[in-house]
């Protein structure tokens, strides 16, 4: 069996206490026990080997492994083997008063119940991997029931020898032999629809849910951590910073900086309060910037937790928001094409959010092909992620289309557009947002086609004071007819070539802004009243 802690971890001191795991330290532990029903031959492989089976139960429990807890919890202490039972019976009382169960609150559960040498006792547990993938805690409680029917068997079998028939027949009515033999669980239980609830109000209006997984996919430097930093920044302080990220609240979030150090993180959250006038609670907005993975993947492809993840895990349901960034630095794979795997790194994942009911934000890059993309199928690899996600945003440079939204090309590298293109419980904003990045670095709400969209208006309104054209809105933006052509080359004259959206944006900005106006004519015999557009004054 491998090892769940060092050398040093596993001889334990009273006095000293328990050292706490450290990554690089140990081997990594094996995946978590599966809540889906348990197949058979594992029930049978693990009966044969009850102290091994429970071994790797208690370890899981002393690894604070909530799947084990749970598993332990649900079998009588008695099934555990003698040594043990002390253990098991501290595990069940600890959870049955609300305690988390881990390394200290086991030690003091024992020193209290006057059970001799329990450092020792749990030190033992240390030379065990817990949480194997096949572990099975129906194992032991069938064990125990084969053997205590033995035992009873034998005891009426004695009694009946000695002729006493009467007492024979009233031990056998006390034989109960489905007391440890429970049923297995229900591989398809129906779901409580009417009692379910509402699905959580997300942390923000564009989305991002509590107890779900979501994702922020963008090519590598592009400022997804910048983006995420600021999301993070403006739910903490409960504020608006950018408008595609309204908060509807505030709370405390966690910040998993794979790429940036506390140095950086420091500048960079000084800048984006300078550039906003926020200053962030800092007891609301916490970083970890020591990058230890949380979840490995081996050969074979089956997936191992780590005790960063076991850290995790506790300390994630102390946040409403944790911040995985990038997936390539905390969760360490070799083929992120693989279906199966990433699959079920992404399981875990949304476990964690589930359990802790923090919302899981974690950032990704995306494929070669997917750079300029504001689809949720741009994500590098294999789209379990994005698949396993209930909400998607996408970060891309303009690209091509920057003039079109108004930007000179060569400061397009200040501008970047953000869409959200997966909302599974809410609507998908519409059309991408512009940010760009100002000198200090800080993303902000950007309109680069305002200013040429303000020139056309004034132009457009010049131009209809100044003929006697009678044209509505839709004839001047289509061009249709020669008065319409003529105004279209005479704003082109003035301002360069101008294209359907480029009118239509002038159009709408002139309305908005007072500088043209509508005029409804009279019906015509259709019954159609013609709208013309003119210049205000």
């Amino acid at each position: 069996m491998g090892n769940g802690y060092s050398t040093a971890e596993s001889s334990f001191s009273p006095s000293a206490g328990f050292p706490p795991a450290r990554a690089g330290d140990a081997p990594p532990l094996a995946a978590p026990a599966s809540k889906k029903a348990y197949e058979s031959e594992s029930i049978a492989r693990r009966a044969e080997q009850t102290e091994v089976c429970a071994r790797h139960l208690l370890a899981g429990a002393f690894q604070s492994n909530r799947d084990c807890v749970e598993a332990i919890v649900t079998i009588p202490p008695e099934c555990f083997p003698d040594e043990l039972r002390p253990v098991a019976q501290a595990v069940i009382d600890l959870h049955s008063r609300g305690v988390a169960v881990d390394s200290t609150s086991l030690y003091l559960e024992l020193t209290s119940a006057k059970v001799d040498a329990p450092g020792s006792l749990l030190a033992g547990l240390g030379t065990y991997a817990s949480c194997a993938p096949d572990l099975d805690a129906r194992a032991l409680w069938l064990a125990f029931g084969k053997s205590e029917a033995a035992n009873r068997l034998g005891l009426i079998s004695e009694i009946a020898e000695r002729g006493d028939l009467e007492a024979a027949r009233a031990a056998f009515g006390d034989l109960d032999p489905f007391a440890y033999a429970p049923a297995p669980p229900d591989p398809l239980p129906l779901a409580d629809v009417d009692g379910a609830g509402e699905v959580p109000d997300p942390l923000f209006k564009c989305g991002i849910y509590p107890g779900r997984l979501s994702l922020l996919v963008g090519e590598s430097g592009i400022g997804k951590s910048t983006l995420a930093l600021t999301a993070a920044a403006s739910f903490a302080s409960g504020r608006k910073l950018l408008s595609a990220f309204t908060p509807n609240g505030a709370g405390r979030v966690l910040f998993l900086s794979g790429e940036d150090d506390a140095a950086v993180l420091r500048k960079r959250l000084e800048a984006l309060e300078a550039a906003y006038g926020v200053k962030v609670p800092r007891d609301r907005l916490h970083f970890v910037d020591a990058v230890s993975p949380l979840l490995t993947v081996d050969g074979a492809g089956t997936t191992h937790i780590t005790p960063a993840w076991t850290a995790l895990r506790k300390k994630a349901a102390n946040y409403e928001l944790i911040i995985v960034d990038p997936f390539v630095s905390w969760l360490g794979v070799a083929n992120e094409n693989d279906a199966s795997v990433m699959g079920k790194l992404a399981e875990h994942l949304k476990a964690l959010a589930a359990d802790t009911g923090a919302a899981v934000l974690l950032s990704h890059h995306t494929s070669k092909h997917g750079a300029l993309s504001l689809e949720q199928g741009a994500a590098r690899g294999s789209g379990a992620l994005a698949a396993a996600a209930r909400w998607i945003g996408n970060l891309a440079r303009p690209g091509e289309g920057a003039q079109a939204l108004g930007i000179d090309p060569e400061d397009s590298h200040r501008f970047l557009r953000f869409a959200v293109s997966k909302n599974s419980y809410g609507e998908r904003t519409g059309g991408a947002r512009i940010f760009e990045r100002n000198p200090a670095g800080v993303l902000v709400d950007a309109d680069p086609g305002a200013q040429r969209r303000g020139d056309l208006a004034e132009v457009l309104a010049g131009i209809l004071a100044d003929t006697d054209v009678h044209l509505t809105r839709f004839e001047i933006i289509r061009g249709q007819g020669k008065a319409a052509r003529g105004i279209r080359d005479k704003l082109a004259e003035v301002l360069g070539a101008v294209s359907r959206r480029d009118l239509e944006g002038a159009v709408a900005y002139g309305l908005q802004a007072g500088l043209l106006k509508e005029i409804v004519l009279e019906p015509t015999t259709r019954g159609r009243a013609r709208v013309e557009l003119a210049a205000a004054q």
